[in-house]
């Protein structure tokens, strides 16, 4: 192994990973065998979340046609509720140092255009 300094060690990379995971060779033999859905299972998982989002729709609509104003209200309320709660995480993240410094340099501007609209 090479001897890797205290810094690169304890920094990490923008997945969480600690860079001195990516320094070490490994060799093939002592990675653990990994998992991999066949392709009948992925199609299964489709089908279910196909399903589930459809039922979710269906309830959506179904749940609204008493209520006048609840589709409105709901758009509000979820709007209300889904902004402060991303900035309440993507502001202490981007101090923190969580989030590389390449992502915190794009512009800003086209971000701002798609949210107003």
């Amino acid at each position: 192994q090479r001897s890797v300094s205290v810094d690169q060690r304890l920094s990490r990379n923008s997945t969480g990973a600690k860079e001195s995971e990516f320094l070490v060779a490994r060799n093939d033999d002592e990675a653990e065998p990994e998992k991999k859905a066949s392709g009948n299972e992925l199609l299964i998982y489709f089908c279910l979340m196909v399903f589930v989002g459809l039922g979710n729709k269906i309830f959506n609509k179904l749940e609204t046609i008493p209520m006048y104003n609840y589709p409105n209200f709901l758009n509000l309320l979820t709007t209300a509720v889904f902004v402060p709660c991303c900035f309440a995480y993507i502001i202490p993240a981007a101090r923190k140092g969580w989030i590389p410094k390449e992502q915190l340099e794009m512009p800003r501007k086209p971000f701002a255009v798609m949210g107003g609209l």
